[in-house]
């Protein structure tokens, strides 16, 4: 994984100002956003998106979809700390081999 990114440059990319993006990280709402002493940073995912929203895009239970990527059904799904990240396009693999 990369660097970690200032709060700011993360604000900067998404259009926010930085004192609402400092809100945000406070109350928990910029993914991967912690604080490091007096400044916030921002762990870098690439092009994954957190697993909750991944499923809620699929009218899925984020709660099944953590089920799924812990049986490893979720190919590309990985766990950074306590959240799940994953690739946008994933789609779940099969529990058995292919109906007959």
């Amino acid at each position: 994984m990369d660097k970690p990114m200032q709060l700011t440059d993360w604000a900067k990319e998404n259009g926010v100002e930085a004192s609402w993006a400092r809100r945000l990280a406070a109350d928990g709402k910029v993914p991967g956003a912690f604080k490091q002493g007096r400044d916030w940073k921002v762990k870098k995912h690439g092009d994954k998106v957190p697993l909750s929203e991944w499923a809620k895009k699929r009218n899925m239970d984020p709660s099944n979809a953590r089920k799924l990527a812990r049986a490893g059904r979720l190919p590309t799904a990985e766990l950074q700390g306590r959240d799940w990240w994953i690739n946008p396009k994933d789609h779940p693999v099969p529990k058995r081999g292919l109906g007959r």
